[in-house]
């Protein structure tokens, strides 16, 4: 989401991660509920900005997401959903949020195992057994080894 958001204090770091998982990578993944995320927090992030700008943003991440040829959008599923409710239950002091649990629980469905994220609490979830295989790329210089 920062990648996209010029007002964003992490905009530099995300766009420069986001660019080159782009440039380098055959496929990228992500989720219908990261898409309701990203859009529903851009929107209540810019509420002082001007319309044009905020609507202008919005579209951008949509199309971003929606129409890239490398991008893969994963649909969350009932039993994705609840799945991440148990985990939320009980590490919640680990990761906090049920959207970050539903990611976890997508990409283990997936067999996916790479998160670009800035977000530290994907590198507290490797403590659990259950997620010691999640690998977060937070800079640009851990692409290197992954792609």
């Amino acid at each position: 989401m920062a990648a996209l958001n010029e007002k964003d204090s992490d905009h530099a770091a995300g766009k420069e991660l986001l660019s080159l998982a782009f440039e380098r990578s055959d496929w990228l993944y992500t989720s219908d509920y990261i898409l309701d995320e990203c859009i529903s927090v851009a929107w209540s992030k810019t509420t002082k900005l001007p319309l044009d700008f905020r609507l202008s943003l919005i579209k951008n991440l949509d199309d971003t997401i929606q129409n890239s040829a490398k991008v893969k959008l994963e649909k969350v599923n009932e039993t994705d959903f609840a799945t991440a409710k148990v985990y939320l239950a009980k590490h919640t002091r680990t990761i906090p949020k049920l959207t970050d649990w539903t990611s976890l629980i997508v990409m283990r469905r997936n067999s996916i195992n790479v998160i670009l994220s800035l977000d530290a609490d994907f590198k507290k979830v490797r403590t659990l057994d259950d997620f010691k295989w999640v690998e977060r790329i937070n800079e640009p210089s851990q692409l290197e080894s992954i792609f």
